[in-house]
């Protein structure tokens, strides 16, 4: 599903842009976050990151960047924090319900300098097939139990 990012809730028009400016900012080329969820929970199980020669846990964010992170310790933020963040803005933006019951899973690719990002998500869900064989005997009435 794509999105123009001016229309991306969670964000608004302007803060939408400013992850996107942000991110190129600090040299990232494209930007491959998976996730997965089930059962009451989800999380982002890993993000990938082009056009970076270090680790993302390792860029410390300007300010002005650091407020875009939900933070309420305080504590410094990283350029993995400010993708994750972007990432979950992105996929709560599907109105999709990854993480409860069967959950879902799949991947938000985030390409700063196209101005693109998109997700690839897919939603788990049970069926149920019911059956009945009977195998009683001829003749016999039914729900009666035999004596």
């Amino acid at each position: 599903m794509t999105f123009d990012l001016k229309d991306v809730p969670g964000g608004g028009p302007d803060q939408n842009y400013n992850f996107m400016t942000a991110l190129a900012c600090y040299g990232v080329a494209s930007a491959v976050v998976s996730f997965d969820g089930s059962g009451d929970s989800g999380q982002i199980q890993d993000i990938y990151a082009t056009g970076l020669s270090t680790e993302l846990d390792s860029v410390p964010l300007r300010p002005e960047h650091a407020a875009m992170v939900a933070n309420p310790s305080g504590a410094a933020c990283s350029l993995y924090e400010l993708i994750e963040t972007f990432a979950y803005t992105l996929m709560e933006a599907t109105g999709q319900d990854w993480y409860n019951n069967d959950g879902g899973f799949g991947e938000v690719h985030i390409h700063p300098g196209l101005g693109k990002a998109w997700v690839d998500m897919n939603i788990r869900e049970t069926t149920s097939i019911y059956s009945k064989f009977d195998y009683s005997l001829p003749g016999a009435e039914e729900d009666q139990p035999a004596e």
